[in-house]
């Protein structure tokens, strides 16, 4: 994994020199004198570590979920007024761009987490970029 390629270095350098300390240990009754002061800032710093980590995190998942819920909020929207203002002028280009608004939210999902959820086929059909030649190629990446 990528992790594992970043930290294998570091990984591989505390091993050796954690079964070195573990020789001296045993085979030569070695004792290395560490203060207590040391254990009490790693563990203190380790933790205010841990809390910003997690603090950081929860606070990307909410502003993703007020994005992901603006956007639902829009796609009805527009759905809504599509139907009441358009519909009764073009019924059918109304019931495809409806249709194409409730497609959207999965699509950009799809799109959004590189294709590792799988597209339901009638959104595949919708969306498919044979259909809008003007989107068809690389559009980069958001």
């Amino acid at each position: 994994s990528f992790v594992l390629r970043r930290i294998i270095f570091h990984l591989s350098a505390n091993t050796v020199i954690s079964a070195a300390v573990v020789y001296l240990f045993h085979e030569t009754d070695f004792l290395v004198p560490i203060p207590l002061i040391a254990h009490t800032i790693l563990g203190s710093f380790l933790g205010l570590l841990l809390v910003f980590r997690t603090n950081s995190a929860y606070a990307r998942f909410w502003e993703g979920r007020g994005i992901w819920s603006k956007t639902m909020a829009k796609c009805s929207q527009l759905a809504i007024n599509t139907m009441i203002y358009i519909h009764p002028c073009a019924p059918k280009s109304s019931e495809k761009l409806v249709e194409l608004l409730a497609a959207f939210p999965d699509a950009l999902a799809y799109r959004c987490l590189s294709g590792s959820i799988p597209l339901e086929e009638h959104v595949n059909k919708l969306v498919n970029m044979r259909n809008y030649p003007l989107l068809d190629g690389d559009v980069g990446d958001p």
